[in-house]
Parts: C-alpha cells; structure tokens; sequence
C-alpha cells in the first residue's frame, strides 16, 4: 500500500526561510492541531486535502512541490 506524505524536511525548510517561529504557527497555518502537524511533518500520517490546500497558497507550491508518494510506508521519513 502506498502512502502520500510530506517531503522530508520540507516544512522544517519552509518554516525557517519563511521567518516561522514555531510548530504551533506552522499548525496554525495548516489549520490542524500541533500533534496532526508533527504526525504529518514526520510521515506519520498522510496529510488531509485541507492542509495541502493551505500550505499549497501559503507557500506558493504545487501539491506535487509538497508530497511524495511512498510505496513503503514504513519508510516514510526516507521521503525526500
């Protein structure tokens, strides 16, 4: 089974050039809550349509600029 998640490192990427100052903001920002952010930042979970909606137009990227799609989830944080 595959899983779509965030790339690796990404968001901690995005949330240091763009001046972010915490994971709270960046969940914020995303409209979810700090643990759904750090389960989908770490591959944990597969990121709903809302948050890619957000984080698509709060950044400026293509979903495909955003998600990888892992055939193993297991290892998710191999993403990149």
């Amino acid at each position: 089974m595959s899983n779509l998640v965030i790339k690796n490192g990404l968001l901690d990427r995005l949330k240091k050039f763009s001046g972010i100052n915490s994971d709270q903001a960046m969940a914020s920002l995303g409209g979810v809550a700090l643990n759904t952010y750090k389960a989908y930042r770490g591959g944990e979970r597969s990121p709903s349509p809302e948050f890619i909606a957000r984080m698509c137009d709060a950044f400026a990227l293509t979903p495909g600029e955003l998600l990888c799609l892992i055939s193993d989830p297991s290892r998710a944080g191999d993403a990149s």
